[in-house]
């Protein structure tokens, strides 16, 4: 009796361990796939502390060990240089599981075709390219492992939505039932520039951001995008803050959005920065 005990014993300890290390196996395997199939891109200027904050929440996601982060600056204030710089200097030490790089930017379309291109000079180029603003913090920290492992292959562009601060969560529910319509009713895909996952060849193959658009350049790029393509993920762990509706108010917001969807067909249109950057 004793002995088939010891057997049974036995039996369930190395099942136990056959077990724990196809678990280890997995967990490695999904950190591969991430790191080898994900680089964010950060435009970047004048964030100051703001941008160690969106890197902190980043290097806390699920799988995200090794991960290129590319942030194209154009930073001209003595805060966020002090803070350029030590990324330039200790960001191994400050954020040891990214790898960050850091070029010269721009305006946000400028900037974030900057890190586009730069990704092709790379040897180990990936096939997906999250577009992130510096003000975007990804609360969820499944986030982007549930985006791409679950979705691999599957669309040359995702986006998210969004939550932000009391009082100006509605507005973003409101663009909600917008970004549904355009995209699934008109087939018009919108995904605001501040998440903007693409397929890397699927971006170069309409053409990339035009780096002369100062103002609706997200807009203008995903309009190109297949809609059959295009898919919005639903959750509540992708946040930013309000200060655009903030500083710029809430009806000069929906103008500026109404505008450009009229303006949609008038490049010209969106040369012009429209005072958004005043």
């Amino acid at each position: 009796m004793y002995s088939n005990i010891l057997t049974f014993s036995k039996k369930k300890h190395n099942k136990f361990w056959l077990f724990y290390f196809l678990y280890v196996i997995l967990q490695n395997n999904k950190e591969v796939m991430l790191r080898e199939n994900l680089t964010i891109i950060i435009p970047h200027k004048n964030e100051r502390a703001v941008l160690f904050t969106t890197l902190t929440y980043i290097q806390e996601q699920k799988s995200i060990n090794g991960t290129k982060v590319i942030i194209a600056d154009k930073s001209d204030e003595p805060h966020s240089l002090f803070y350029i710089n030590m990324l330039k200097n200790e960001g191994k030490k400050l954020f040891p599981f990214l790898e960050i790089i850091i070029i010269e930017g721009g305006y946000p379309a400028d900037a974030r075709h900057k890190g586009a291109t730069f990704l092709e000079t790379m040897p180990d180029k990936t096939k997906y390219i999250l577009f992130l603003d510096a003000d975007m913090y990804l609360k969820d920290d499944m986030l982007l492992e549930n985006m791409i492992i679950r979705n691999y292959g599957r669309f040359d562009l995702m986006t998210a939505t969004y939550t932000t601060d009391k009082g100006y969560n509605r507005y973003y529910r409101i663009f909600d039932y917008f970004q549904w319509f355009t995209a699934y009713i008109m087939r018009d895909p919108f995904a605001i520039g501040g998440f903007q996952l693409f397929d890397r060849r699927a971006y170069w193959k309409i053409g990339g951001y035009d780096a002369t658009h100062l103002v609706g350049e997200d807009y203008m790029l995903c309009k190109k995008v297949d809609a059959s393509r295009f898919y919005v993920y639903r959750t509540d762990g992708c946040y930013t803050s309000a200060r655009r509706l903030q500083n710029k108010g809430v009806w000069y917001m929906f103008k500026l959005m109404m505008r450009s969807w009229w303006n949609r067909k008038n490049p010209e249109f969106f040369k012009n920065d429209q005072d958004y950057w005043n």
